[in-house]
This record gives C-alpha cells, structure tokens and sequence, in this order.
C-alpha cells in the first residue's frame, strides 16, 4: 500500500516538472521570437554601415536561436 502511495506520488512529482519544463520552454521560445523580431527593428533603422553588418549578425543569431527552441518543442511532442 505504501509503495504505491509513493509511485503515485514520483507520478505526480514526474508530470508536474514535465510541465514546468514545458512551459519554461514556451517562454524562452516566446522570449527568443520577441528577441528576434526586436533585432529585425533594430535593424531596420540603423544607418551606419557598421551597425547595419551588427543587426545583421545578432538577427541570425536569434534567428538560429528561435529556430533551435522550436525544433526542441517539437522533438519534445513526438
């Protein structure tokens, strides 16, 4: 009786940090999209050539960063 008690408590323990994880996945997947699109701003109104060739870099960036996320969420779903 005791032993199941406990699987039934890991269970609960185990689903409740799945879904912790889950959502501190969607906020950093949240958090890096704004990231992005903030830098695509940036970018799009900086005029000196050095910058330009900065917001290009830290756009890609974030970009790999988004797309890394997303493909982690979706791994997870399988």
């Amino acid at each position: 009786m005791v032993s199941k008690r406990i699987g039934i408590l890991k269970e609960k323990i185990l689903k409740r940090k799945v879904k912790e994880e889950d959502n501190q996945l969607l906020e950093n997947i949240q958090r890096a999209q704004k990231e992005w699109m903030d830098k695509e701003n940036y970018f799009n109104h900086a005029t000196d050539p050095d910058l330009v060739d900065f917001a290009i870099y830290d756009i890609e960036a974030s970009r790999r960063k988004y797309a890394y996320l997303l493909k982690l969420a979706k791994e997870k779903d399988k």
